[in-house]
């Protein structure tokens, strides 16, 4: 909980530095995002404010991330949460796979 409450509150810089950063120009990207939004009340936030949260985080910057690339692309990895590593790690080896697939062909 803690790590979570200490990214939430340091969102705004990471958003900042991924701004930043410029762009990738033509290197794949993958960026996975998580299926299950966690439910109202998460961290004590209110409804609105979470859902606000969820709407900038999964809805915008993840999207501005994937825009990083002219290769990139985001997708959603059902049945899991914040925690794909864990939760669904066939979705990591997919994308390093689709990514070395397109490193391949060049």
């Amino acid at each position: 909980l803690a790590a979570r409450s200490d990214e939430i509150e340091h969102i705004q810089i990471s958003a900042e530095q991924a701004r930043a950063a410029g762009t990738l120009g033509d290197k794949p990207l993958v960026v996975l995002t998580a299926g299950k939004k966690p439910a109202a009340g998460t961290l004590g936030l209110t409804k609105q404010d979470w859902d606000e949260y969820q709407r900038v985080w999964a809805d915008e910057l993840q999207l501005r991330l994937a825009r990083l690339s002219s290769r990139g692309k985001r997708e959603v990895v059902e049945g899991s949460g914040h925690n794909i590593p864990s939760e669904r790690p066939d979705a990591i080896v997919n994308a390093v796979r689709e990514i070395e697939a397109q490193i391949s062909i060049r």
